[in-house]
Order: C-alpha cells, then structure tokens, then sequence
C-alpha cells in the first residue's frame, strides 16, 4: 500500500506563531514538527472547529499530511480555506494543550 502524502500551507497568526515557538523549544522539535504533531492530533480527536478565530497574521508554515489526513480539513477544494482551518486547528490544539508526547498523548493546561 502506498500511502500518499502532500505539503499543505498553515496560517497562523502572532499568538499562534508565539505559542508554536515555545511549545517547539520546549519539546526540541523544529516548528513545523510541532505543527504537524498537532494538527494531526487534532484531526483525530474534533471534527470540526467552532469559537477560535486567527487575528492578524505571522506568516505561514508548512506540514506534510497523508492525503488522508488533508480530506479532513474544511473544504479541500479551497487551499486558503484549507490552511486557514489548518491553523486555527493547532491554535485550539495550542491554547487547550501544553506538551504533546506523540498522537493521542496529550497534556492539557
């Protein structure tokens, strides 16, 4: 089985981009590590993302996702749609946990 993978571009805004940092210093993973952890995490534990809004923003990163794992994301015809999910998906992932272990193995606030 070939499991097929994609780059997919995350926004994130300056609160996200301050919380990504310190929780990849924290961890010794690089930046883009971190995010990809997360919102994979995320995408296994909430459908769907209600209440956490991206104010402003820092810039983009990016994270490679199984095509599996890109479907999941809100409108996968739309790439700004995509990203922007992508990113208000690690900062709800940001903001409910501090450390992440591996997926499934969180540690909240």
């Amino acid at each position: 089985m070939t499991i097929r993978f994609m780059q997919q571009i995350v926004t994130l805004d300056p609160e996200s981009k301050e919380l990504l940092i310190k929780a990849a210093n924290s961890s010794n993973r690089s930046q883009r590590a971190e995010a990809h952890l997360r919102l994979m995490d995320h995408l296994v534990k909430y459908t769907s993302i209600n209440g956490i809004y991206l104010h402003g923003k820092a810039g983009n990163t990016n994270v490679e996702l199984s095509l599996n794992y890109c479907s999941m994301l809100a409108d996968n015809q739309q790439s700004k749609r995509r990203a922007d999910d992508a990113g208000r998906r690690i900062k709800d992932h940001l903001l409910r946990f501090e450390y992440i272990a591996a997926i499934g193995r969180t540690f909240e606030r």
